[in-house]
């Protein structure tokens, strides 16, 4: 029985080749050798799979291919290894309850991609130089957690499906937007650490999303905007420490019912707290410490001075309501609306 599978236990088996090969019997594989190939390196056609690469790596001759390929497959596991240059590292097309764990991805298109699958994880790995470390289209109830996503243009991007999890992930350093949400449906960010590279547009951006959850994450480093959603309804942002440089640290535009409410922002060098470029109705803006060195830290749909804020009047902006946030908005200049 091979340690470590928690309740389901299968045999421990040779691989199929020291040149990688096709995967046709459930079992653990634990890799004894670096493993290279110029096509697709394991290809999974049987469910209860493990493949511990026990810190050996994965190599692309042609990026073209991918690392480990399981299409429709149920219990699949990939841990400990280390993926480089591949079209996608670890690709799961469907399937349910598959995993990638304590692995490495360098310059890869897509470090793990999940297409359709369920209940999938990428946990305690680390995401470098890749085009996406993760990226999962059509997935449901995805748990990204405890991973590092280093220098990536996008670390994770998550599109549309549901109940899709992005917890305590570190992000450093990726050119693009750390998080990316694309028409998924209450995804839930929260407890990351994000710091972006010079010019990286966003941190968490989001499009036609239905109740993300964005809470207790720190942003820094230069990031255009760390929080930027459009078109996105019942957003709930929260409990989060803005010290990032940029524009904004909260970005709205055509937003229904947001609630930002208990943020902290102690911005040196942006324009804006939270920027409400248009269209953001229906919203709660409460009990947030806004100090920043902005001309106007917070914005909301119209022209002309901070004390706009207190107008009656709000643009393309209706029915938001603003209230007990430090400063106050009218007597220093920190929200305008």
């Amino acid at each position: 029985c091979y340690e470590g599978q928690g309740t389901s236990c299968q045999a421990l088996c040779v691989p199929p080749g020291p040149s990688c090969g096709t995967i046709s019997k459930s079992c653990a594989y634990r890799l004894t050798e670096t493993q290279s190939s110029d096509r697709d390196c394991f290809k999974i056609e049987k469910n209860d799979v493990w493949i511990d690469c026990d810190g050996y790596w994965i190599v692309a001759e042609d990026d073209d291919d991918d690392g480990v390929k399981a299409d429709g497959k149920t219990n699949v596991s990939v841990s400990n290894c280390v993926f480089k240059d591949w079209k996608h590292g670890v690709y799961y097309s469907g399937g349910s309850n598959v995993h990638v764990r304590n692995s490495t991805f360098y310059g890869n298109d897509y470090g793990v991609k999940f297409s359709g699958s369920s209940a999938g994880t990428v946990q305690n790995s680390s995401f470098y130089g890749n085009t996406y470390g993760v990226q999962s289209t059509g997935e449901s109830r995805l748990a990204a957690q405890y991973n590092g996503f280093f220098a990536n243009a996008y670390g994770i991007e998550i599109s549309s499906q549901n109940a899709n999890t992005v917890f305590a992930n570190s992000f450093l350093g990726n050119t693009a937007q750390a998080v990316r949400l694309a028409g998924a449906w209450s995804p839930n960010v929260s407890y990351n650490n994000v710091t972006g590279a010079s010019g990286a547009a966003a941190g968490v951006w989001g499009s036609s999303v239905t109740s993300p959850l964005i809470a207790y994450n720190s942003f820094g480093g230069s990031l255009s905007n760390a929080v930027q959603l459009a078109s996105v309804t019942s957003p709930n942002v929260s409990h989060n420490a803005f010290a990032n440089e940029g524009a904004n640290a909260i970005h709205f535009t055509s937003v229904f019912n947001p609630k930002v409410k208990y943020n902290n922002s102690t911005l040196a060098s942006v324009s804006y707290s939270l920027y409400f470029a248009a269209s953001v109705s229906s919203g709660t803006i409460q009990a947030n410490a806004f100090s920043a060195a902005g001309t106007c830290p917070v914005y909301n749909c119209q022209a002309g001075s901070c004390g706009s804020a207190c107008s009656a009047t709000q643009g393309s902006c209706s029915s938001n309501t603003i209230s007990g946030n430090v400063p106050n908005q009218c007597t220093k200049k920190t929200l305008r609306e």
